[in-house]
């Protein structure tokens, strides 16, 4: 048996969301094909690969949003508007990150705006 991948599995999902098959049937095949060949354990990595591929196709870009405390209302508004219309932001509460704020585009470009960095910095 061939052995795929996570890209491979992640290209073939992405492609195949294209077509016109219905979705809840698309994820339904393309689940029991993983399973299997053996690769259940790849996953999580194959849909965050699938996911990244399927916003690129879209043009569309994921946001992450990452503070050490959760955001207050005018600070999440302000910073949602730097996305544009149909972006996909999302925002995590990382304890570690002590202060400040990390901003990630695409899982790729990051601005780490964060004490935990500053004080990395310093100290390294």
């Amino acid at each position: 048996m061939a052995k795929y991948s996570v890209q491979d599995y992640a290209k073939a999902f992405a492609a195949a969301a294209k077509g016109k098959e219905p979705q809840n049937r698309l994820v339904k095949n393309f689940l029991e094909i993983v399973i299997r060949n053996g690769d259940a354990s790849k996953l999580p990595k194959i849909l965050t690969a699938a996911e990244r591929l399927v916003r690129q196709d879209a043009g569309l870009r994921k946001l992450t949003i990452e503070t050490a405390r959760p955001l207050a209302p005018d600070l999440r508004k302000k910073l949602a508007g730097l996305g544009r219309k149909n972006d996909v932001v999302e925002e995590k509460v990382v304890p570690e990150l002590v202060a400040g704020v990390r901003l990630t585009e695409n899982e790729e470009r990051q601005f780490d705006a964060t004490l935990a960095r500053k004080l990395q910095k310093m100290f390294a």
